[in-house]
Formats: C-alpha cells, structure tokens, sequence
C-alpha cells in the first residue's frame, strides 16, 4: 500500500514521507537491503536526518560497515544533532571489522538438516542429547494462520540425532504443551521433569505472550499447561530459563516500569507460586531490548541491541560480582553477526566424549539462533564449536592517540524558554575543556573556540574530561584509550569524545521528561529513576548548584489531594536524589498540585488522556549556585 501511495504521490514531501514508511516497514519485517534502499530515498527527497541515521543501521545490519560509515560521515556533516550518535555508531563498525579479520578460534555451521524454509529458533537440550527448539514450520498444531503475522502460529518441536550425530525429522513435542495458539522458547529444568515456555495468543488490538509450565509424568508425557502468574498486570513476558535448582525463574518481559523496550527479570519459586519479578538493573538492561537468558557454568548469556554490537541482537555474556550481574561483554565473531543472534545455548560438557575433546581440540559446543545470510529460512538455528584459541596478533606500527571533540549546546525553538522545541544544536564560541588520566593530577587544559578541540593523549588509558562554559552546567565524561588500536587509520587513531552542555535557565521550571508515576503513587519507578540518575550526573557535576524539585498533577481528583500528593511525589524524588549521594542541603521538594496547569484542562473540562499527561510532570528550577 505504501509503495501504491508513492507512486501516486505528486509533490516531493509526501513522496519522502511514503518512502519512509516504506523503509521502517522492511526494517521491521527484516528486510535490510530493501529498507536501507528505502531510506537512502526518502532522505533523498527531503526526508529529515533520521532517515539517513537508520540506512547507516540497515547497511550495518547487512554487514557492509564500510558503506555504513561513508553514510555516518556524511550525518555528521549534515546534522549536528547526529554527531554524538553517529560516531558511536562509526566506532562500532571499525570495532566489527576488526572482529570479523581476526576471529577467535569458534567455528559455527547451519544445522541444515534440521532446519526449514521457515522460522526455526531457540534450540535447547533435552535428555541429554536430543534437541528441543520452537519453529513455524507447516506441520504445526494451529492449522490457520497468525493474523498479525501471515505465517503458521509457532509450535516446540523435537529432534534426535541420528547415527551420523546429524539433528533431522523432527516432531512436535507434547500436544498438552502444543497448542492452536502459538508456543515456543521452552526451558526445562535440570532433570527434564518440568518445562516452562511462552503462549501466543492472538486479540484484537493486541498479540499477548504469558508463561506457561508443564510438568512430566512417570511415562514420559506431559501434563496440560498452566499459567505462570508473574505480573499482576497482562505484560508480554517470554524467554524463561530455569535455575540449576529449580529455584528462580529468569525471564524477559516489556513492562511499564522497565528501563525500556524489554528488560530480563526474575522471580523466586515460593512452595507453588512466584514472588514479585525483581529487574536484573542497569548492570544489565538499556532503554533498548534485553532478551533469552541463560546461565552456564555461572555466566549470564543474553541478547541485545543496547549495547554497541555488530548489527541487530548481539549475544553477551556478564559475571556475577556479589549479587549483581556486571562486566557486559560482546561475544563478537563468529558468535554474532550483522543479523540477529540469540538463544544461545552450551552443550554439556559431560556429554562431550573424551576422545572427541582430544582429537579435534575442542573446549566446548552449543547452539545458537540466528538470521545471518546462508540459512535455509528466515530465523535458523546453527551450532558453535570453540577450539583451543590461538595467539593473539599484535600490530608492529606504533600509533599516534589524539583526542578530537566538539562542544555543543542546545538549540531551542525560544531560547528563553527551556521547555520549547529542541531544533538541534549548535556550537558554543567559547568553552574550556580539561582532561586527565585516572588518578593523575596532570591535567590538560584547552580553551575552545568555536566548538571544536583537539588534544594528544596516551594509548591503553582511562580518561575523564571537564567542560565548562560560562551561563552553562558544567559536564563530565570518561572515554579510554584501552583497546582501541582498531581504529587506527595508517597510525593514527582518533578518540572523539562531544560535550553537550546545557544552559541554567535560573528561576525558570525545567520539565523533566519520562518522569511517570502509577495512579495515586509516589514511590520512584525504574523508568523515572533512569531520568533522575541523569539528574544526579548533573548535580555531580555542579557541585554547588541548589535546586528545586517540583511536581504537578493533572485536575482529575481533590484540589488538596493533588496538592498534598504532588508534595509527596517532590519528596520521593528528592530522596532519591540523596540516595545516590546529592546532600540534602542542596535540594527543595515542592508539590504544586494542579494549580500551574500548562493547557485549559481544568476542573470539569472534557479532556484527552495525552492532554491531561501534559499537565503531571516533575520539574527542576535552579535556586541557587
């Protein structure tokens, strides 16, 4: 329909909009080439930046990263606003491409015996050796079609190795597991007697996933599923992965009070019920997709696009450190890839015979899922084998480290009013930017002029960097040196580090954006707590800053309990903020209730959900410095 409409359309705008959709149509339906085409053409015809932005995504999802940062480059050309991300996304490409020319000594192949023209994915063991995966394949339970989808609903399928230690013929697993709707992503606990997975159910405004168990019986069958209750609300929830001792559950799910897109939770087995989901915290989730957990010899692996990665779902690995999952770590290649890469699972060791380790040098095996190029479908699943590692190769050329940047600031619709429309950025004519190595107390100091900086620095370093600028907040960031000789060019390699600094507006209320509260609560969610610890950053920052936390209601309920609600709600904020350090000195909580509304939707005035949301904000004024 969308390429009906530009084809149709006359004037070069709407043409630019239809070729838009176009390209976020292919994006989301996995069509890399076709959508990167798409967005190429509308920035082409006058489509904003963020077009070309994600044609440099699709082309480094394809894996041509040198096509991706030609198309970086040229972002950071036109569009300030780009820079920062466009940049990142340029060290990650030079990152893949070291990658992909010295990759460790892991060998992976397509199971092409095993896998279909459809989607197959998220293969785990089962007894030992046979293999348990989710699929779409014709030969599913549900003989009509998923409507949000047009393909089959996704069943759990079996399949044991044969003589030549090859996985085909596979079967569905359990008609009590196996349903009309659709089913998959299963894990069973260590000794195969119970299984938990994910059912698809298809609505009208919605497709909804919950969790599932099963349990097995003496006779090798299994029980009909029953609901796991992990959520008091209906959030989609998938990706179980059981505890060695049966336990814990972990999980992924997108939820309201997450830290974005879908979060890893988990939650403790209580005699037949699950406690209250705990998130896995920002050691762990981003504001982007955390998916399929899975635990092996005490290291956490889970999917990604959050973190710098090749392309689409990268597959990490993280340590525990007491009792919190850290240490974020790509796998790189050949583990992952330009496409998506998930449902990692390891092949126990102890059914990896002795003589097989001995002859072939291998440490250990497992499977993966994965949408790479050279399948037989669309998601297939693919094995992994890691060999004794060889040497790593160091480069003879001595390389030259310099530190470039830009200092910008905000550029607003009505620069007297920090709520207005942000147009971009611009560069600030003077600035002063100091940096130094960790711990050293010689510090580098460069009087900026016109927005851009330039430095020499040490290789393998850890760095923190100072800007300041008079009517501004000061600010800080950290950047390193350690690992980078990737981006060597002949023998130079250039660390781009951009500031943006954000001016006081003293005395004047500045909205805090993705500040939400449940109904009637006040205690701080996990989304709000991301906003506020950027407000913490701040105040780090700007040691002497005083400032004023305000909260406001929208007309809905009493005058006085909005008011004394909104107090509330400034208060929690406020102790938020002391609790990650911020002297209580330097902090005033103020409830406003609905007595500065920022729209004419007052008491008994007919108004939208979105235009009363408009109206319950929190905001910061600073008082003092």
């Amino acid at each position: 329909m969308f390429k009906a409409e530009f084809d149709e359309s006359k004037d070069e705008f709407t043409k630019s909009e239809k070729a838009f959709y176009l390209a976020e149509s292919y994006r989301y339906s996995n069509n890399k080439n076709e959508a990167a085409k798409w967005y190429a053409t509308a920035y082409e015809l006058g489509y904003d930046d963020e077009s070309l932005f994600w044609q440099g995504k699709m082309l480094k999802s394809s894996e041509n990263y040198t096509g991706a940062i030609k198309v970086f480059e040229q972002l950071i050309k036109d569009s300030p606003a780009f820079t920062r991300a466009a940049r990142k996304e340029i060290d990650i490409c030079y990152q893949a491409i070291q990658w992909i020319e010295n990759p460790p000594h892991v060998l992976v192949k397509n199971l092409k015996n095993l896998n279909s023209s459809a989607t197959d994915y998220a293969p785990v063991l089962f007894d030992g050796e046979s293999l348990v995966f989710s699929t779409l394949r014709n030969g599913v339970k549900g003989e009509e079609l998923n409507g949000w989808t047009g393909e089959n609903f996704s069943d759990i399928f079996i399949s044991n190795q044969n003589q030549a230690g090859d996985y085909s013929n596979a079967i569905g697993f359990n008609d009590n597991i196996n349903s009309l709707e659709g089913e998959g992503t299963i894990a069973f606990s260590s000794d195969f007697k119970e299984a938990f997975f994910t059912r698809c159910s298809e609505g009208d405004t919605a497709y909804s996933c919950q969790m599932f168990r099963s349990v097995r019986y003496d006779d090798g069958g299994w029980s009909p599923a029953e609901k796991v209750v992990l959520f008091e609300d209906e959030f989609n929830v998938g990706h179980p992965y059981l505890s060695n001792n049966g336990k814990r559950l972990y999980f992924s799910a997108r939820t309201d009070f997450g830290y974005g897109g879908k979060d890893i939770y988990y939650s403790n087995r209580i005699d037949e019920t699950w406690s209250k989901p705990k998130n896995l915290g920002p050691t762990i989730n981003t504001t982007e997709d955390e998916v399929y957990p899975y635990i092996f010899e005490d290291t956490l692996y889970f999917s990604s696009n959050g973190y710098p990665g090749m392309g689409g779902l990268d597959i990490f690995y993280a340590t525990k450190k007491g009792k919190e999952w850290k240490n974020v770590t790509n796998l790189k290649y050949p583990i992952n890839s330009g496409d998506d890469d998930f449902g990692l699972t390891f092949y126990a060791k102890k059914y990896l015979t002795e003589n097989y380790t001995k002859e072939d040098s291998i440490i250990n095996k497992g499977y993966l899922t994965s949408t790479r190029t050279g399948g037989n479908g669309k998601d297939d699943i693919y094995e992994f084998v890691i060999k004794t590692p060889r040497p790593v190769v160091i480069p003879e050329i001595p390389l030259v480290y310099i530190l470039k940047g830009a200092i910008s600031k905000v550029k607003y619709a009505d620069n007297d009013d920090p709520n207005s429309k942000r147009l971009g950025y611009e560069p600030i004519a003077k600035s002063t930017v100091t940096y130094a190595a960790q711990g050293s107390k010689e510090r580098d100091t460069i009087v900026v002029i016109d927005g851009s900086f330039e430095g020499v620095i040490d290789d393998s370093t850890d760095y923190f960097l100072n800007a300041t600028s008079e009517g501004f907040f000061k600010a800080s960031e950290t950047f390193t040196t350690n690992g980078k000789s990737y981006l060597a060019k002949n023998d130079t390699v250039s660390i781009f580090v951009d500031i943006i600094l954000e001016k006081i507006f003293e005395n004047r209320e500045i909205t805090l954006d993705n500040i939400y509260y449940d109904l009637a609560a006040d205690n701080i969610r996990l989304d709000a707590a991301l906003e506020l610890d950027k407000l913490v950053k701040l105040l780090n920052d700007n040691p002497t800053i005083k400032i004023q936390l305000g909260s406001h209601t929208d007309s809905r309920g009493g005058d006085e309990y909005n008011l004394e609600l909104s107090q509330r709600r400034a208060q929690s904020a406020v102790n938020y903020l002391q609790s990650k350090g911020i002297a209580g000195r330097r902090l005033l909580a103020k409830g406003f209730g609905e007595t500065a509304l920022v729209n004419q939707c007052a008491n008994d005035v007919d108004c939208s959900d979105a235009e009363h949301q408009q109206n319950r904000r929190t905001t910061f004024r600073v008082v003092g410095q």
